[in-house]
Parts: structure tokens; C-alpha cells; sequence
């Protein structure tokens, strides 16, 4: 989940969209309470390994690099207060990301929205794709010019186990950022919405959320021909979402996980910000569980399939 008194990591390629994770990371520094990280990494392999035979080379591209690097550190957060630390380095970008993100240990990951395109249709760039699907961290995907604070964090909800880790930190997120969460999901069977357990499913993390003291919306479409990312993306442009917060990949396969089907389609097509959550990303420890109030045993209860004393997942 994303921890507070940590630091950002933004990775730049100074291209438009790492600018405007830069000043995602401006607005979110104050929030998270840790200094922010711009990383920019010289790709190495391919086309470009000629152009680094040479020790002089690698010092010119690397000097410029850092030069540009020092540049946007200044014009964004010189006069911020924020503090900051540049670094430039070789290698294959998402490794070389994941590999600094884990000397550092953020608390979230911030990349510019790097879109490809084949027959209009919108593709994720390699790197982003890689850093996604393999972060121990949370990965938000920046869209747009002008990121703000997220007042309203849309969260797909599912019957899988890994419902109850979404909600856990949604709550923290909109705590410290007073943001209201809209709940949304889609009904899948045939069953009426009201006797559905989504339905139930939805009640309850909502009553969860608010005895939390944070503010709540639900939306429950009913079952129909329209794709479950499509709907999700349908009611985060209805109410001008800041932020859609959803995991990659869930650990178990039923009939009723369909979050991991649709992730891929959000974070490509979604015109907001999205927040991926790998579930080592998104694990949370039971000191962090029991600051919540759960009534309802969302998080630790036996359908939720979290122990007490869980260790984190590839520690």
C-alpha cells in the first residue's frame, strides 16, 4: 500500500508525460512527507549500444542528461521547499527503475503516460508495462497536463479475496488526502441486482468506509453487453475522477475475479490517473490493518484470506 514518510520515485525521459508526473509528484510530496527521486535512465542495447563504446561518450550523454535532469529539479521544485535527489544511469530502463525503487524503498512509483498507438487503438509502452506488472510498489500511471490531488478515487470492486487489500488502502489513501471513494462494479450474473452478493459486497465496504470517517459513493450497473473497463472508465469520466485505483493480477482465478481481465484496458484507456497495485504492492501489514475500524471483518476476517501475522509476500 502506499506509505506515508516515504519517498516518490519519478522516472524521466523528458518527454511531456514524465514532466507531468513531475508535477504529480510536487502536489503528492507534501501528502506522502518524503523527498522526491528523478531518475533518468540511458538506454543501453539495440540500436543505441554503438553510440556508447566509448567512455567519452558515456560521460557527454550522461553529463547532458543530468543537466536537463538538474533543470526540471529547479524549475518545479526550487522554490518548493520539497527536497529532492537526481540521478542519471545506464542500463534497460525498467530494470534499471525497479532496481533503484528498491534501494530506496518508495512509497509509490509516478510515470508519465508514455501511449503508443497501432490502428488508433491506445497501447502501453514496454517499459511502463514491465514496471507495472513486476513493482513491490504501488504504480501510478499519470494522464493529462494538469494532475490535481485525488479528492475522488474510483475503486472497482470484485468478489475476490483481494476486494477487502484494495479497500484497505483506499481508505488510508483518502484519509491523508481527504478524498471521497466511489465504489463501482458491474453485476455479472443473471441474479436481481438487489439479491446480488456485489450488491452486499458493495453495502458493506461502504459502511466500512464511512465508519472510517471518510466519504463514500457506490454505482452497481446492472448486467449488459458493455465491457466491465468499460463501465468502470464510463463512471470515472461521469463524476471527473482524479483517480482510479485498481490491482494488475489477482492470485486466484473464479468466475466472479474479473479485475484482472480489465486492469490492462484502464490503465491504456482511462483519460485520469490510474494507481496499479501489484498484491505485493498493495499487502499491508496488521499494525496498519488494526488503525482501521472493520466491523465487518473486511480485512481480516476468513473470507478475506489474510492472516494476522502475515509476512510480506517475497520478503
Amino acid at each position: 500500500m502506499i506509505q506515508f514518510d516515504k519517498d516518490i520515485l519519478v522516472p524521466v525521459d523528458f518527454k511531456q508525460p514524465s514532466v507531468n508526473a513531475i508535477r504529480m509528484a510536487l502536489k503528492m510530496a507534501p501528502f506522502v512527507n518524503g523527498k522526491v527521486h528523478l531518475l533518468h535512465i540511458i538506454p543501453v542495447g539495440g540500436m543505441l549500444a554503438d553510440l556508447l563504446e566509448s567512455k567519452s561518450q558515456v560521460v557527454k550523454i550522461t553529463t547532458s542528461a543530468m543537466e536537463k535532469l538538474n533543470q526540471l529539479n529547479d524549475q518545479y521544485f526550487g522554490p518548493s521547499g520539497i527536497e529532492t535527489f537526481v540521478k542519471v544511469e545506464a542500463g534497460k530502463p525498467y530494470k534499471k527503475i525497479l532496481e533503484y525503487a528498491g534501494s530506496i524503498d518508495p512509497s509509490v512509483i509516478l510515470i508519465g503516460d508514455n501511449d503508443q498507438f497501432i490502428d488508433d487503438n491506445k497501447i502501453m509502452g514496454s517499459t511502463n508495462s514491465h514496471i507495472i506488472a513486476h513493482s513491490r510498489w504501488p504504480v501510478i500511471t499519470i494522464k493529462g497536463e494538469k494532475p490535481t490531488s485525488p479528492s475522488r478515487i474510483v475503486l472497482p470492486v470484485d468478489l475476490s479475496v483481494q476486494s477487502g487489500i484494495q479497500l484497505c488502502n483506499a481508505i488510508a489513501m483518502a484519509k491523508h488526502f481527504e478524498s471521497t471513494i466511489h465504489l463501482v462494479s458491474v453485476v455479472i450474473g443473471g441474479i436481481k441486482t438487489k439479491e446480488s452478493r456485489i450488491y452486499k459486497t458493495l453495502k458493506q465496504f461502504q459502511s466500512t468506509i464511512k465508519r472510517n470517517k471518510v466519504k463514500c459513493e457506490t454505482k452497481l450497473y446492472t448486467r449488459s453487453n458493455v465491457d466491465v473497463y468499460q463501465r468502470i472508465i464510463e463512471y470515472a469520466n461521469e463524476i471527473s475522477a482524479d483517480l482510479i485505483m485498481i490491482m494488475t493480477h489477482q492470485e486466484g482465478t473464479t468466475h466472479d475475479n474479473y479485475m484482472g481481465a480489465v486492469a490492462h484496458h484502464v490503465i491504456n484507456e482511462a483519460n485520469m490517473p490510474v494507481l496499479s497495485l501489484t498484491y505485493r504492492a498493495a499487502f499491508y501489514e496488521p499494525d496498519e490493518i488494526m488503525s482501521f475500524l472493520d466491523p465487518l471483518n473486511i480485512f481480516t476476517g476468513p473470507a478475506s484470506g489474510i492472516k494476522r501475522n502475515p509476512r510480506m509476500p517475497g520478503k
